[in-house]
């Protein structure tokens, strides 16, 4: 039977659960980190709402390492738990395998990779298969582009389209990479640093065509990255997990590492992470606030798209948030469209082409929730206004 894909937003909603369930789920996970048994539930706990808050926020398989000798936990929850578990280690293990066969076909074909974000950050959990993920994320060189879309589709997988810096590639059972040729569109202000990547970036010892970056290009690149998705929809609990574990040990040099940081306009957005997640999972644990609270747990682990697209359609108004989601400027189309670059005559026909493949290919799901989106934002988001950065 074909295991089927699913995305973050396609996760339950949690049932009844609030902020004692989701206090009590941070309680487990930090001792799942930490490999100390875990504080015992307190009374009146909504089991069934706790599974759906961890199932949600990608730490269920983590989480199980605390719940599985729990007193009190029900057998139905348990079970959950422990497939939840199950599962997280069977895709672990089949991604392992997998790109182990994409590397090996790069490096027959002369392709520099370099594997991202949680690729590594899955390491620095205390067991294999306590980090979920959805996909696995790898950067090649922008030139190499025809080179590993002929090797990927080689190797039995199907091209999802093109997503700004990165081509999505899929085979079943599971398997979903992203390929980068970049690793921040040209809009972000992170943009800038990280396109010398490759400049910085580190011979694998032994290795043919692997590379990987620095101890503190990696720090900055994971703070820059967690920003971007806090800032658009919202980052969930697996986020701060990874910050505690990437903090703890992740060898980076801390001065070296704060001036890029300052350079790339991420270093307010750092301490203060890195403070909530010390606070969640760190050595003398602090309460959950409110304000903690709210901004962790209504979000999935990326947020949502819904999340996203309101807040475009906030920022911009909606008739120019729509505009802009159907026809991008040219800095966001030539990282699609490569030929952009030496051809900037073809946008509007380029235009033409990519809302024709919404509308009518793979992605016409996300047309539909863009579109009932923008029915329920209203009248009221028609003014732009600030954006909660301007506000800080």
């Amino acid at each position: 039977m074909q295991e089927k894909v699913t995305g973050t937003s396609e996760r339950p909603a949690a049932p009844a659960a609030g902020k004692k369930e989701g206090e009590y789920l941070v309680s487990l996970l930090r001792a799942a980190l930490r490999n100390e048994p875990p504080m015992p539930a307190p009374d009146g706990i909504n089991w069934q709402g706790l599974y759906a808050f961890a199932e949600r926020q990608l730490v269920a398989a983590a989480a199980w390492r605390a719940v599985k000798d729990l007193p009190g936990c029900p057998s139905d929850v348990r079970v959950l738990f422990s497939a939840s578990a199950d599962r997280a280690l069977r895709k672990e293990l089949l991604f392992d395998a997998a790109r182990g066969e994409i590397f090996a076909a790069f490096d027959e074909n002369s392709i520099d990779h370099m594997p991202l974000k949680g690729v590594l950050i899955k390491d620095l959990y205390p067991a294999k298969g306590m980090r979920e993920f959805a996909d696995n994320d790898i950067l090649y060189r922008e030139g190499d582009r025809a080179a590993v879309d002929k090797v990927m589709r080689s190797l039995g997988y199907a091209s999802e389209g093109l997503e700004s810096v990165h081509d999505v590639y899929k085979k079943p059972p599971v398997f979903n990479f992203e390929l980068h040729r970049a690793l921040f569109e040209e809009r972000h202000v992170f943009a800038g640093y990280f396109d010398g990547i490759w400049e910085r970036a580190v011979k694998e010892e032994g290795e043919n065509r692997a590379y990987r970056m620095t101890e503190e290009d990696f720090y900055a690149y994971f703070t820059a990255h967690f920003q971007k998705h806090s800032e658009s929809g919202g980052a969930g609990l697996r986020s701060f997990a990874d910050m505690y574990l990437v903090r703890r040990n992740a060898a980076f040099d801390r001065g070296k590492a704060e001036e890029i940081l300052q350079k790339i306009g991420s270093s307010d957005f750092e301490r203060t992470t890195g403070e909530i997640a010390e606070n969640l999972f760190g050595d003398a644990p602090m309460p959950v606030s409110d304000e903690i609270f709210s901004r962790i747990f209504p979000a999935s682990v990326y947020g949502t798209m819904e999340k996203d697209l309101g807040n475009l359609f906030r920022r911009e108004g909606r008739l120019r948030g729509a505009l802009r989601l159907a026809f991008p400027p040219y800095a966001h189309m030539k990282t699609i469209y490569p030929v952009l670059k030496k051809a900037p005559v073809l946008l509007p026909f380029l235009w033409i082409a990519r809302l024709f493949a919404v509308l009518f290919g793979k992605k016409r799901g996300k047309a539909v929730v863009a579109f009932k989106t923008f029915l329920q934002s209203g009248e009221k988001g028609g003014n732009r206004g600030k954006t909660d950065g301007e506000k800080r």
